[in-house]
């Protein structure tokens, strides 16, 4: 079973609507992070966004990501 296939059923279960996915790469000498809002139901992308941090500082783009995905869903 796939973590999208585990997701989608523990967010049945819960009446989740939506999840946040992120994944965190490394580019040049920083990082990014892309955070996307799902649908549970089909997977589709309602929200997505790219944050880069040059100087790989992971606690600050850690929180830009938390407080830009929390200023959309309000």
């Amino acid at each position: 079973v796939s973590v999208i296939d585990r997701t989608r059923q523990g967010a049945a279960a819960a009446d989740i609507d939506y999840v946040v996915r992120i994944s965190v790469e490394r580019e040049g000498g920083g990082i990014a992070a892309t955070a996307r809002m799902v649908a549970t139901g089909d997977n589709s992308v309602f929200w997505a966004r790219r944050f880069v941090d040059a100087d790989a500082n992971l606690p600050r783009l850690r929180e830009r990501v938390a407080v830009n995905t929390a200023g959309m869903i309000r």
